[in-house]
């Protein structure tokens, strides 16, 4: 760059007038000749540099290049590495969630599995302690006792055990299949209660009978609700023949005859014959079994008066209001009325009612008859109120009753359990007997309320149809009588008009006068009314009233 520099200067210094000029200085040409050749040289050596600096920097362009690729082949694959630990990682945190999940889950199994394996010893051993097998074989379960009483953690050999329970099992499924003849102590129920050995006959798991050879005894055989160990015989509900039929069967199991049979080891058949009498089902009902007591006296004296009541009133009430009704129909309106007044009762006081105001508009009569028997509707409907009364009250006092021995019946649980279900089951059935005495109650008194109700109705209604029946037959009676009236009183003054013709006219005056009074005197007021506002006539010069 240099050399190329003063070349310039050079050529720029030099006059451009000299390149005509001869050289004279053939010294300062060659020097400037060797001047040139060696810039030029130089400057290919400097070019030469130049181009090989510039093709080492290629390569190494190059190489960087390769190795900016490498690199990044490098970063791809290592990111491919790393996302491909990363799914791994989480392959490897879910398949351990997985484990841990399955681990749980089989521990709740195994933990379900020793609940499930001590319940069905417990239940297996409890119930065959109360049979007849316990009596024959008394060490057939003991196997499985320790079960039932081990404690909540899973014990190591619990494929042992469950081999246990199950070969249990396996021995009561053979013992079902046997039927068999012992002797063994049995509390006779003939006898007081007193224990004794007798017979025993087992069929499988599900029948069992005696035989008291002493006594003749015979029945079924269960184990004591109380002591749950003891033997007890039931033969009560049992007849003669079926007793001897039994004998006959334990004596001899191949004997072929017929025999009562009940799973419930004769508790079923006992219960038949040992149901509750009224006296024991009110004690079993409790406190709240009087209060219902009290409520049922009164409805029942209630119902009792009303239905007597009832009969008197509506006893021949037809009767005596047709009879009332043909008088008044005939025109007899005060012997209908006489006889109302005189007989009285609730037919006499609604009949009188409207015939004592039958000279009255029609409106006056009817309002006397509604007033007659608004007074005569409390003696039919009194009292009936209460029994509907009683009838809402008693289910509630029952479900009050029901409540509070439930009430009691949980309390008893939580103290003492729920071991015994039979417990429970009792408790609550003593405490539902107040629901059933107030359903006892209240559904007679509301079907007793409903008829009374019925039977005081349709006797009002009779009242009042034949009351208005019987202001129809005044009414028509008195249009005839008014009808009758004009008719006589046009009669009479056409008798009058021709017999006075010739009177003086002070006379016919006086007489026409005299006429009018009578007829205001003699018909209603509607038509006197009408016979004021006629035109006075003219007949024969004469002005008269028509």
């Amino acid at each position: 760059m240099f050399v190329r520099t003063m070349i310039f200067a050079l050529l720029v210094s030099t006059p451009i007038g000299a390149q005509t000029q001869t050289t004279t200085n053939d010294a300062s040409t060659r020097a400037y000749q060797k001047a040139v050749e060696s810039a030029e040289a130089e400057l290919e050596t400097i070019r030469a540099r130049i181009e090989a600096e510039a093709k080492e920097l290629d390569d190494k362009i190059l190489l960087a290049n390769t190795s900016a690729v490498a690199l990044a082949e490098e970063e791809a694959e290592l990111r491919q590495t790393l996302e491909k630990l990363i799914d791994d990682d989480f392959d490897v945190t879910g398949k351990a969630q997985d484990a841990e999940r399955e681990t749980r889950s089989q521990a709740n199994q195994i933990d379900a599995l020793w609940s499930e394996l001590r319940t069905q010893s417990v239940d297996l051993a409890s119930r065959f302690r109360e049979s007849v097998v316990h009596q024959e074989f008394p060490k057939l379960l003991e196997t499985i006792e320790p079960i039932g009483t081990a404690p909540t953690e899973v014990p190591s050999d619990l494929e042992a055990k469950i081999e246990t329970l199950l070969d249990a099992y396996a021995r009561i499924v053979r013992v079902a299949a046997t039927a068999r003849t012992f002797e063994g102590p049995i509390q006779l129920t003939f006898e007081n209660g007193r224990i004794e050995p007798a017979q025993i006959l087992r069929l499988g798991l599900i029948g069992g009978f005696y035989h008291h050879a002493g006594t003749g005894e015979a029945g079924f055989v269960h184990a004591d609700e109380e002591t749950r160990g003891q033997m007890v015989g039931r033969a009560a509900g049992l007849t003669p023949a079926q007793m001897t039929s039994i004998a006959a069967m334990v004596g001899d199991p191949g004997n072929a005859s017929t025999i009562p049979f009940d799973v419930t080891g004769g508790a079923g058949l006992a219960s038949l014959q040992a149901a509750d009498n009224v006296t024991t089902w009110f004690e079993k009902g409790g406190k709240f079994m009087w209060p219902l007591l009290i409520v049922a006296v009164l409805a029942f004296l209630i119902i009792i008066e009303r239905a007597v009541m009832l009969t008197l009133r509506t006893r021949g009430i037809q009767s005596r209001i047709r009879k009332l009704l043909d008088l008044v129909e005939a025109g007899k309106i005060e012997e209908a009325e006489s006889r109302a007044a005189h007989s009285g009762g609730a037919v006499g006081r609604v009949f009188h009612a409207a015939l004592v105001h039958r000279n009255q508009d029609r409106s006056v009569m009817e309002d006397a008859v509604q007033e007659a028997l608004l007074h005569e509707i409390p003696s039919f409907q009194k009292r009936l109120a209460f029994i509907a009364l009683c009838a809402a009250v008693a289910p509630l006092m029952g479900l009050l009753g029901t409540v509070t021995g439930m009430i009691t019946t949980f309390k008893m649980v939580t103290i003492f359990g729920t071991s015994d279900p039979r417990f429970m089951a009792g408790g609550i059935s003593e405490a539902l007997i107040t629901t059933q005495g107030g359903l006892y109650l209240a559904i007679p008194c509301l079907l007793c309320r409903g008829v009374l109700g019925a039977v005081a109705d349709s006797a009002l209604g009779r009242l009042e149809t034949g009351a208005m029946s019987s202001v129809l037959a005044i009414l028509k009676h008195h249009e005839g009588e008014r009808a009758r009236a004009v008719q006589v009183t046009e009669e009479d003054s056409e008798l009058h008009e021709s017999d006075d013709e010739a009177e003086p006219e002070r006379a016919l005056n006086a007489e026409d006068a005299n006429l009018t009074q009578l007829r205001m005197d003699t018909v209603p007021d509607a038509i006197a009314d009408r016979l004021k506002a006629r035109p006075r006539a003219e007949e024969g010069g004469v002005e008269v009233g028509s």
